[in-house]
Parts: C-alpha cells; sequence; structure tokens
C-alpha cells in the first residue's frame, strides 16, 4: 500500500481548515472524519440522515437514519508553533509536550494535561519541526494524528483535557475508510 503522507503545507492547510465542525447554514453537522493515504472522509448528519461525503471528490451518500443528538468532531484550532521547546529523546525525538512554552503537565506515561489550546500549539510545532500528518481520525470525543519525521513515527492523541503521545509506533495508518465505519 502506498502512504502518501501530507507536507507540512498541506496539513496547516487541513488544520486550518477545521474551523467549524458544524455548519448551521446547511444544518448539517460533521460528527466523524478520516483523512490518510490522500483520501479525506467524513460522516455529516443533515436533517437526520447520516451521509458519508468524499471530501476530494465532492460526493456525498446517505448512509441510514441518524437517531440521537449530531455532536461536532473535535475541533482542533490553527495555532503558531512554539518558538521554544526541548525534545524528547535528544534532538532527534518528538517535541516535548511539557516544553515550557507548550506548558503541560505530564501527568502518567504517555499522557499529558493539555489544553485543546496547548494540543493546537503542540501539532503546529511539530509540523513547523518537519513532522508530516501521515494521517487525522477525529470524533466528538478524540482527535487523533499520524506523524512522520524521517524514520520515527509518532501519534498524537488529543482528548477534551489531556494529550497522549504514543512514539515509536509500528505499523501502518488506518485506512480512513474503514476508520470512519468501525464508529
Amino acid at each position: 500500500m502506498l502512504l502518501l503522507p501530507l507536507t507540512a503545507m498541506h496539513a496547516a492547510d487541513a488544520y486550518r481548515e477545521r474551523t467549524s465542525a458544524s455548519r448551521p447554514e446547511t444544518g448539517e453537522v460533521i460528527v466523524r472524519e478520516a483523512q490518510a493515504y490522500g483520501s479525506h472522509y467524513r460522516h455529516i448528519v443533515r436533517n437526520g440522515v447520516l451521509y458519508v461525503e468524499h471530501v476530494k471528490e465532492q460526493t456525498r451518500k446517505p448512509i441510514r437514519r441518524f437517531i440521537g443528538q449530531a455532536v461536532p468532531v473535535m475541533s482542533i484550532r490553527h495555532a503558531q508553533p512554539a518558538t521554544y521547546y526541548s525534545h524528547l529523546d535528544g534532538s532527534g525525538g518528538p517535541v516535548d509536550p511539557a516544553s515550557k512554552r507548550i506548558g503541560m503537565q505530564k501527568t502518567i506515561p504517555y499522557t499529558y494535561d493539555a489544553t485543546i489550546e496547548q494540543a493546537s500549539v503542540y501539532i503546529a510545532t511539530m509540523i513547523h519541526e518537519g513532522w508530516s500528518v501521515e494521517g487525522r481520525f477525529a470524533s466528538s470525543d478524540y482527535a487523533d494524528y499520524y506523524m512522520r519525521k524521517n524514520e520515527l513515527r509518532v501519534r498524537v492523541i488529543v482528548l477534551p483535557h489531556s494529550l497522549k503521545l504514543l512514539y515509536p509506533i509500528q505499523g501502518d495508518v488506518p485506512d480512513p475508510i474503514a476508520a470512519l465505519s468501525e464508529g
């Protein structure tokens, strides 16, 4: 399977694109999102119907009736990267979330107390540092980023009040349509 990572510019554009997960003018709510391998899919609720949308092809197909409250995907806001930070495992590792200018507190292994704003700064800093986003998956409960720099791959999972940094990770980035279907 060919892996097509997002460049830092494309990742930044995708990052900025997610300013709002609900579209009040159309009554649509994006409830899940998956992007990897050059594909970008969304689950959208409109008028009580769940649709799958292929963003790049601009196609939409109804899946089923949607029961319950449509809660928008977690929105990671555009942020300026930190200007001063340290790295985990020396200069070749990922940016340390507990760096002074990022300001997260480590609570348990691989987990840091973090606001959405701090997580946004962390993602922006990683991209600025040369990490590419290979995959991005989101629901109302989390935003999950698969990132790579050279041969090192990490997974950054943003939760409402914390950030998990898993590294190094092995294996492939999940297939976006399969990941979307699991939810």
